[in-house]
């Protein structure tokens, strides 16, 4: 929230080459990130590229709730969309 008027505000949380929109990569056409899930313990937070093939991970400070660096590559060449973390198996 805006502190001086009380409505919420947005921003660009992150960028990546990982996480661009590929307009006729595939059909039907998918959003550069399609499936988004928060590791709580760990403070990663994982994406899915479908467009591309791609699940991510990026490091979350969990004071600030910024990106804690840059996108790691956790798995290539997988259609995935949506997923589940179990940060105990």
């Amino acid at each position: 929230m805006n502190a001086d008027n009380d409505r919420p505000t947005f921003r660009v949380w992150m960028e990546h080459e990982s996480m661009g929109y590929l307009p006729g990569r595939m059909k039907p056409e998918q959003p550069g990130v399609n499936g988004v899930r928060y590791a709580a313990e760990s403070h990663y937070l994982y994406y899915t590229a479908t467009a591309i093939t791609l699940l991510m991970r990026v490091m979350v400070d969990p004071e600030t709730l910024n990106a804690g660096g840059s996108p790691e590559l956790v798995v290539a060449g997988r259609m995935a969309d949506d997923f589940l973390i179990d940060e105990h198996a």
